[in-house]
């Protein structure tokens, strides 16, 4: 398969014009890649203190959003955003609440309403350049770039690994490099790349991913290019995704359990389908992957380590993870009915605080624990972490209104944030920022098209 396949299958709902010199075409995918991964795997300017990707985004968000405006496009806010922000008002409160009762200073979640809407605001930028530089803007646009995204951030996370003078390059990007080479302790990272926060957006793309192959299926020609392009996608980013993370695991269970439960319930064919197209392709990427094993020294380090688990099974016939061994010790439930309630005010180390008279435990988080659940419960008790459960919950009620064929998918990706809590406190809301700000993108757009709007337009 050509250059040119794999950029126009990629690329296929994206509706530029004939007159496009293929050049164009690809400045446009570069320029969107950057600006979809500037958004998705948030990094600090090396030159630009206290500057990230995201905030450089969210920025330009409101000069952006009145120019849409004063050219005629209505783009007011709905009444799902504002439901959704008195939901993570309730999660900014609550925290404020533990910090004042417990008399804390750590503010980590007391702000986290304007942290949604920076992320909202950097989801619109990112929508409406992907419409400026594509056309406009699809479901699978969308989706194919946060595809893409993921595939490169591996193959630039093999690269820094194999590579000194790439990471000499990316050093002079992003800065503290060694620092996090350190801390990754033997994982690959890319930019802006690493650890569990890179872990549950691969797993968020992976179960994307698989609602992309079943959607081929759906239609009554399936490319099949594209559908063998998204398996290699999805073995790419669960390979080197875990040698990232080993988060990456979750979101290729749930991705699969997704594919299942189509096949099961569907009315149609395309579960089926979908499932037959995986057997291929198990059977290429299984041989593949053995050959690197064998041959390949620094693969062969790299898989034990993201495939630590199945590794020991194979040859000391347990499931031995070194990780999951340290997380059974980090489960350490509250002693009093007040932290259940309240919480103690602490969500990241209480070692740096002067007042602070309780036990103290290694390492940066409170009571030692990483675990999701029990970080919420102890920094603002069980009314963070119902809060913050019904305003993901509602945010995904609202991209399933809005894609009605998509429920199950949103739904899914639902469950890997509940089930990565279980491991670590992470937060999935930038992915489904990016779809509600789409869906209010795609009704502008409908608007537009409408035949009463051309009829303005040309009057």
């Amino acid at each position: 398969m050509s250059f040119i396949d794999l950029s126009t299958a990629f690329c296929i709902s994206n509706q530029w014009y004939m007159k496009d010199s293929f050049v164009v075409r690809l400045i446009s995918i570069v320029l969107s890649v950057i600006v979809t991964s500037f958004y998705f795997f948030t990094f600090n300017f090396r030159y630009f203190a206290g500057a990230n990707t995201k905030t450089v985004l969210a920025g330009i968000a409101l000069p952006l959003l009145l120019l849409q405006m004063a050219k005629g496009r209505k783009m007011g806010v709905s009444k799902d955003i504002v439901v959704f922000t008195t939901y993570s008002l309730c999660v900014s409160l609550t925290c404020l609440v533990a910090t004042i009762y417990n008399n804390t200073t750590d503010y980590t979640y007391v702000t986290y309403v304007v942290s949604m809407w920076v992320w909202m605001a950097a989801a619109y930028v990112v929508v409406l350049s992907l419409e400026r530089l594509n056309g406009r803007v699809t479901f699978e646009t969308l989706s194919n770039y946060l595809i893409i995204v993921c595939v490169a951030q591996c193959v630039i996370a093999v690269l820094i690994s194999r590579f000194p003078v790439v990471k000499g390059v990316v050093g002079m990007i992003m800065p503290g490099i060694d620092g996090l080479e350190k801390m990754a302790d033997g994982r690959l990272y890319g930019i802006g790349c690493a650890f569990d926060v890179a872990g549950i957006r691969f797993a968020c793309v992976l179960v994307l991913i698989i609602r992309m192959i079943i959607d081929q299926f759906k239609k009554k020609e399936v490319n099949k290019k594209l559908v063998y392009g998204y398996w290699i996608a999805f073995f790419v980013i669960v390979v080197i995704g875990n040698m990232i993370a080993r988060t990456t695991t979750v979101g290729a269970l749930i991705g699969l359990a997704y594919l299942i439960c189509t096949s099961i319930f569907s009315k149609g064919t395309e579960g089926v389908g979908a499932l037959k197209s995986l057997f291929v392709a198990l059977a290429i990427s299984i041989p593949l992957a053995a050959y690197l094993y064998q041959h390949d020294e620094m693969f062969r380090e790299d898989f034990r380590f993201g495939f630590e688990g199945f590794v020991s099974l194979v040859e000391k016939g347990t499931w031995e993870v070194s990780s999951n061994d340290i997380l059974v010790t980090m489960y350490r439930f509250p002693e009093t009915l007040k932290t259940w309630l309240i919480g103690d005010g602490y969500i990241l180390t209480a070692n740096d605080d002067p007042y602070y008279l309780g036990e103290q435990h290694p390492g940066y988080y409170y009571m030692g624990t990483d675990v999701g659940y029990l970080r919420f419960i102890y920094y603002a008790g069980l009314p963070l972490l119902l809060s913050f459960l019904l305003f993901l919950c509602y945010v995904t009620r609202i991209c399933c209104q809005k894609y009605d064929k998509d429920v199950l998918m949103f739904l899914f990706i639902l469950l890997v944030q509940i089930v990565v809590w279980f491991k670590v406190a992470t937060d999935i809301f930038m992915f489904f920022a990016l779809f509600v700000a789409y869906g209010k993108l795609e009704y502008a757009q409908d608007i537009e098209d409408s035949p009463q709007m051309i009829e303005n337009n040309e009057e």
